[in-house]
């Protein structure tokens, strides 16, 4: 009995066929969930991701350049989704801790200097969702995650070169949206007052 390929599928997907597209997800399925689980450790999560993923193939078929190449260009849209959902994890976990620990703080500091901290804290996450995602990625890892260049590349599997590039890029990006907001943060003032 003759078994479609990937490619065959693929096509027939393209020509509105569902089942065809039905059956190629059936076929990866385990592949998915099995990356999914292994990036987030939970099994309901991991099917929201898979069946997220899976919807993002479907929509985005078209730009699917090698029919035969399924496999791989959906093994990364789950990858994708799977990093996208653990981006948006830690900036909230983030903001937890940063708020237990204002907390702690609000006895001995003056609440106006709490305020500000709180608000330029808030600009910079907000300045930090507008960045790229490979920037972004990248200045988490290394400012909030406290992970060196090296750990970087290895984690993104990049070069330690293309690490500095997107950490400068993304410093570039965030001193931009910042500045517009906090004129005061310009490069006029000390390198101890930027870096701060």
């Amino acid at each position: 009995m003759y078994e479609e390929t990937d490619a065959d599928l693929v096509s027939m997907a393209r020509a509105d066929n569902t089942e065809a597209f039905r059956l190629l997800i059936e076929r990866y399925r385990p592949m998915a969930f099995a990356i999914a689980l292994q990036k987030v450790s939970q099994q309901e999560t991991a099917q929201d991701l898979v069946q997220e993923a899976t919807l993002q193939a479907y929509l985005s078929l078209n730009q699917l350049q090698d029919a035969s190449c399924f496999k791989n260009w959906f093994y990364g849209i789950v990858l994708n989704t799977c990093r996208y959902w653990r981006r948006k994890q830690h900036t909230f976990f983030i903001s937890l801790d940063e708020s237990a620990e204002d907390l702690l703080k609000a006895d001995d500091a003056d609440p106006s200097d709490l305020v500000e901290e709180n608000e330029l804290r808030a600009a910079m996450q907000e300045a930090l969702q507008q960045l790229s995602v490979k920037n972004r990625e990248a200045m988490v890892l290394f400012y909030y995650e406290d992970i060196s260049i090296e750990g970087i590349a290895e984690r993104l599997e990049l070069s330690a070169s293309a690490v500095k590039s997107r950490l400068y890029q993304g410093r570039n990006q965030l001193q931009k949206l910042l500045t517009t907001r906090y004129p005061e943060l310009s490069l006029n003032g000390t390198r101890k007052q930027r870096r701060k």
